[in-house]
C-alpha cells in the first residue's frame, strides 16, 4: 500500500470496518482529529500514531512510510538486535530516496 499517511489511515479504516467515530473512540482522539489525519491537514503524534497501528493491525511504520519501508525495516532486522549505527545508516537511505536527495545529504540527530 503507497500513498500518502492520509490515504493509508483511510484505506486500513475502511478495511477494518470501521467509521471515523468507532476508530477515534478506539484510539481516544476526537473525530475531528482524525478527520484532520485523514485529510493530510494533520498528522498523528508519536502516542497516537501507536494506538492507531494497533487498533489497525498495522505497525507504526507502515502507517507512516508505506509497504516498501515497513518490508525493508522487517528485512533488515530480521528477529536480531540492529546497532544503531546500521540501522541509521539504513534509514538514511530510506529518508533520501524518499526525498530524492543524496545519501549525504540526509542528517539525523538524538538528542539526550
Amino acid at each position: 500500500m503507497s500513498g500518502t499517511l492520509a490515504d493509508r489511515v483511510t484505506a486500513l479504516r475502511s478495511r477494518r470496518g470501521l467509521t471515523r467515530a468507532a476508530l477515534a473512540h478506539l484510539i481516544g482522539v476526537s473525530r475531528p482529529t482524525l478527520w484532520a489525519w485523514e485529510t493530510g491537514k494533520g498528522q498523528p503524534r508519536a502516542q497516537n500514531l501507536e494506538a492507531l497501528a494497533e487498533a489497525l493491525a498495522v505497525s507504526a511504520e507502515f502507517i507512516r512510510f508505506g509497504a516498501a519501508v515497513s518490508e525493508e525495516i522487517d528485512s533488515l532486522t530480521d528477529g536480531q538486535e540492529l546497532s544503531i549505527q546500521l540501522y541509521i545508516a539504513h534509514v538514511k537511505k530510506i529518508i533520501a530516496g524518499m526525498a530524492d536527495v543524496s545519501v549525504d545529504k540526509v542528517s539525523i540527530s538524538i538528542e539526550y
